[in-house]
């Protein structure tokens, strides 16, 4: 598994508790859509003890954002990295 698209209206959070051991097991690259900057949050607390950050598509690229914050992007897809896939796909990764 190298790649998981989620978008369970609102139940995301539910669903990756279930699914941490196959996730822990394959580091997929995630994207989720997360309506709220509270799913937001819970969701990146549920993967960043498995080393994931938050991360948001602008300008076609992935730009690093603190997924704790009340900013909110649109659209509402997050996309979880590792740094395995910050390497793998350092040309779309914004410069910080």
């Amino acid at each position: 598994i190298d790649f998981i698209k989620c978008d369970v209206e609102g139940f995301e959070v539910r669903l990756f508790t279930k699914m941490l051991p196959t996730v822990a097991k394959y580091q997929p690259l995630v994207v989720c859509e997360l309506m709220s900057t509270v799913d937001r949050a819970d969701f990146a607390r549920l993967l960043e003890p498995l080393g994931y950050a938050c991360y948001a598509l602008e300008d076609g690229r992935w730009h690093k954002i603190d997924a704790y914050s009340d900013i909110s992007y649109f659209p509402h897809n997050y996309y979880f990295l590792t740094p395995v896939h910050v390497r793998e796909h350092a040309e779309l990764v914004a410069k910080a």
